[in-house]
């Protein structure tokens, strides 16, 4: 393109950098971010959320989260779908109270998740033990209109009740079921 007199714009880059995130090279196409902020271009949503997913789907969720910081010192606020994926990718490191501050940021701005990203950080939170924080995260889920998958339904109560079939947290199964059946 240098070649030919036809200057490089921010969607040149950004083109390069989603395919480039397609295709699982995530390093080239963070090559390609260095490039653009060297030759003066301001990235803009488009450049920064294939490199964040990519780096969620990794698992390299510190690198996606630092991405997300260098957006905002831009100015730059992530789409919804950047938060969906930076709670999700957190909750498969183990780090389900980082998801959980990070859904309740989103319902601060009144951000909608999906419904996936609800149902994932209930599994994780279950999985973790956390049934208590549990019941903010559904009360959320169930006034924007969503509903807790089957399979993440049986974990958190196989959760709720003890191994020697007492059950644990009876206060707590009660709520959900009334939620639920409010929402029915």
């Amino acid at each position: 393109m240098a070649s030919k007199g036809i200057e490089r714009d921010v969607i040149t880059y950004n083109t390069l950098i989603q395919g480039l995130c397609k295709v699982g090279r995530i390093n080239e196409a963070m090559g390609f971010y260095h490039k653009l902020l060297e030759v003066g271009l301001k990235p803009s949503v488009s450049t920064y959320t294939p490199l964040i997913v990519s780096f969620c789907n990794e698992g390299n969720v510190d690198e996606a989260v630092e991405l997300v910081k260098k957006m905002k010192d831009r100015g730059i606020e992530p789409l919804v779908c950047t938060n969906d994926c930076i709670i999700t990718a957190l909750c498969k490191k183990g780090k389900v109270e980082e998801g959980l501050s990070w859904l309740v940021e989103m319902l601060k701005r009144n951000l909608r998740p999906r419904l996936e990203t609800f149902n994932r950080l209930v599994e994780y939170l279950s999985l973790a033990g956390r049934v208590d924080d549990v019941l903010p995260v559904l009360n959320a889920m169930f006034e924007i209109g969503c509903l807790l998958e089957r399979s993440v339904s049986s974990l958190l109560v196989e959760k709720l009740c003890s191994s020697d079939g007492r059950l644990q947290g009876e206060e707590l199964l009660d709520e959900i079921l009334l939620i639920d059946k409010l929402n029915v």
